[in-house]
């Protein structure tokens, strides 16, 4: 499960267990969009900088975009070989990241849905990622192997 609130503080998404994100007005709590297209839980939501976009991860090993204004998929991405667990945008919304238990970040753009870089070396699954302004700089963290 995961919420996120929206850079302006007027939107929260919510992802959750039952594969749907939900978009709640912040300032009176009432549910204004339901977002339906994955098959199992979501692990991670999150808005693109101007609060228009949407992505959401999932354990159906998918990275969704969606409109946030009218609740339509905008984007299905699917390269991940595991549960995606950790979605961001760069600052511009132009790019997305997201990181899986198949030990992988991908990059991704926006508009056209295609594949930018993956990244396979992490050694254990991937639990969060992150990305800096112009996308020039992608960070990851992952559960440590035994001993280390």
């Amino acid at each position: 499960m995961s919420v996120r609130l929206e850079q302006e503080g007027t939107q929260i998404v919510w992802g959750s267990k039952d594969k749907t994100e939900k978009v709640w007005d912040a300032r009176t709590g009432t549910m204004v969009q339901g977002l339906n297209g994955h098959s199992k839980w979501v692990n991670s939501v999150g808005f693109n900088h101007d609060g228009t976009q949407i992505v959401s991860g999932a354990c159906d090993d998918t990275v969704k975009v969606w409109d946030a204004g009218i609740g339509t998929m905008v984007q299905d991405l699917n390269g991940h070989s595991g549960w995606v667990r950790s979605v961001g945008f760069n600052h511009d919304g132009t790019q997305i990241v997201s990181g899986s238990e198949g030990k992988s970040v991908e990059e991704g753009e926006t508009r056209t849905g295609a594949g930018g870089r993956a990244f396979n070396n992490n050694s254990k699954w991937v639990k969060s990622v992150g990305v800096n302004h112009d996308c020039t700089q992608i960070v990851s963290g992952s559960f440590r192997t035994s001993g280390e």
